[in-house]
């Protein structure tokens, strides 16, 4: 699994074209990071309202890239779920462009759902304190509010942890299925979920975002880390939607098997 992911990216015809495009996409978006950054800490040089409209036009474009970049890689996950030994291209732009609201649809609601469970535990993390506190002045017996706060921490981690986990069990369904209600139909959102090969991609996933995407990100400001930091990301997709694979069966074609499922 592991080096298919990392074999993958690279392999077939066309892998220079789609690194070169990639990276443009990405350093579309890096550009338009720093330009807001700039406007907000005032260094820009030029008029306020034409700074503004500067940053409407490059946010729009920014804001378009990125939906094409998260849709193609709903179809890195579909191409590894069909275990295809060649990436696809990043054309034609409208299908991804729908791929990438759905993902973009979803990633939205996970982390809606993030900062309500961080609420959650910040309410239970403060009546816990409170109440301890007042234990402890009633019985003159000693508080811990570290380890409350620890153990907060630890809840609000796992619980923000499953919720992405979940996430990306969902978008691999979509990838597969092609349709919204079936990539959120319970039970076998919850069958890949719990399957050992899913959590195996899904860890490889994390450890090569972690290393190649990381050492991507840091060289990116030398712009020659945006290749590193696109294949980083397409193989760590890869990676999961081989585990995907492993987790509904081996003999599935692309789309076409996953009317049953």
């Amino acid at each position: 699994m592991l080096g298919d992911a990392l074999v993958v990216p690279v392999a077939g015809d066309g892998s220079k074209r789609r690194l070169v495009a990639g990276s443009i996409l990405l350093f579309v978006l890096q550009r338009e990071a720093i330009a807001i950054g700039r406007f907000v800490s005032g260094e820009f040089t030029v008029g306020f309202n034409r700074a503004t409209y500067l940053l409407a036009f490059g946010g729009l474009l920014a804001l378009v890239g990125a939906i094409v970049i998260a849709g193609y890689h709903v179809r890195v996950l579909e191409h590894a779920i069909a275990a295809s030994e060649t990436l696809p291209a990043l054309r034609p732009v409208r299908p991804l462009f729908r791929a990438g609201v759905v993902c973009f649809v979803y990633v939205l609601a996970a982390v809606v759902v993030t900062m309500g469970v961080n609420l959650l535990v910040f309410v239970w993390l403060t009546g816990a304190s409170l109440g301890l506190a007042a234990l402890s002045q009633a019985t003159a017996l000693p508080s811990s509010p570290s380890l409350i706060g620890l153990l907060g921490l630890f809840a609000s981690a796992l619980a923000s942890g499953l919720v992405w986990y979940l996430l990306t069990v969902t978008l691999a369904r979509y990838a597969a299925t092609g349709t919204l209600k079936r990539s959120l139909a319970p039970q076998p959102v919850v069958r890949v979920g719990i399957h050992s090969g899913f959590f195996v991609g899904y860890v490889l996933a994390v450890s090569v975002l972690a290393t190649i995407g990381f050492i991507g990100a840091l060289l990116s400001l030398a712009i020659v880390g945006l290749p590193v930091l696109w294949y980083g990301m397409v193989a760590g997709l890869y990676a999961v939607g081989r585990g995907y694979r492993q987790a509904i069966g081996s003999e599935v074609s692309m789309r076409e098997s996953f009317e049953n499922r």
